[in-house]
């Protein structure tokens, strides 16, 4: 047992809170802030709020905040006439680096960011004294100080774990997807190349060398459908090409695409496009003679 302890690591704390204000704005507010001071916190409680600051701008709904690291003068405003509520933070921390990765973006609080928001809420009416921006009630106890203190520290701590989650994942992702698609790619052209044949899900597995849940999932993933669905798409796809060519009647057409018989192939035809075979070339002898009728006129 190690007898002289471990040190924990302490990521960033607050030195001092700088502002503190729960705002229920009327409908025409405007206000203009220097973050110089400290690091700007933002949360919206109720309705829209517009922040702008240099060239950017940007529209805070209910349930989302932003932090503005030092150095920034900001313009805030109410882009609609419903009446916004915001909460309004400052503060001073040693490390302000550490905070950076959540700094300029509109961040959608998650329920345990939000509980901790809550707390925040609930401690600011214990401490602080209504209407009067950082101003200690008379009787407000150290330890809620304290603990004040901690679930800002806290909500600071989650969005932080957050963002690097977020950040280690996105290699991940691009290689899942990159896999996905390699995949995708080479069934299709499988597909492509046996649009004759009565493939089964099994079969196409086997000679492309992938398994039936993974294969699924990719084109479930990337096409909306299954395998076997978009193969069957594929074919009547294939079908309308070679009615529109009028080379082959509905027989020889089912034949070449491999299905058991014309009659089939008209209820996959019709079940897909929504219009038998007979139809649809019917309605593309009408859009040709059309088509011929106006070149006529124009001549």
């Amino acid at each position: 047992m190690n007898q002289q302890g471990l040190c924990l690591a302490q990521v960033f704390s607050i030195q001092r809170l700088v502002q503190m204000q729960y705002l229920e704005c009327g409908p025409d507010y405007r206000s203009q802030c220097d973050t110089k001071e400290g690091w700007h916190l933002f949360y919206l409680d109720k309705g829209q709020m517009q922040l702008q600051w240099q060239e950017h701008s940007h529209t805070l709904q209910r349930g989302q905040m932003m932090l503005l690291p030092p150095g920034q003068t900001v313009e805030i405003s109410c882009p609609q006439k419903e009446p916004p509520n915001l909460v309004w933070l400052a503060f001073q921390t040693a490390d302000g680096a550490t905070l950076v990765p959540l700094a300029e973006q509109i961040i959608a609080l998650q329920e345990t960011e939000r509980l901790h928001m809550a707390s925040l809420l609930e401690l600011a009416r214990l401490i602080f004294q209504p209407g009067k921006p950082l101003s200690l009630c008379p009787d407000a106890p150290p330890e809620a100080q304290q603990r004040f203190r901690i679930y800002l520290e806290l909500l600071l701590l989650e969005l932080l774990m957050r963002e690097r989650s977020q950040q280690e994942e996105k290699p991940i992702t691009l290689m899942r997807d990159r896999s996905y698609t390699e995949v995708l790619v080479r069934v299709q052209r499988y597909l492509e190349d046996h649009l004759g044949e009565k493939l089964t899900l099994s079969e196409i597995c086997r000679s492309n060398l992938v398994g039936r849940s993974y294969l699924q999932k990719i084109f479930r993933e990337k096409t909306g459908g299954g395998v076997m669905e978009y193969f069957g798409t594929m074919k009547i796809e294939k079908a309308k090409e070679l009615i529109r060519e009028r080379e082959h009647n509905f027989t020889q057409i089912s034949q070449l695409l491999g299905y058991q018989s014309v009659q089939y192939f008209s209820r996959h035809f019709k079940k897909v496009t929504g219009m038998t075979p007979s139809d649809y070339a019917v309605s593309i002898r009408v859009l040709t003679l059309k088509a011929r009728a106006t070149q006529w006129d124009t001549e």
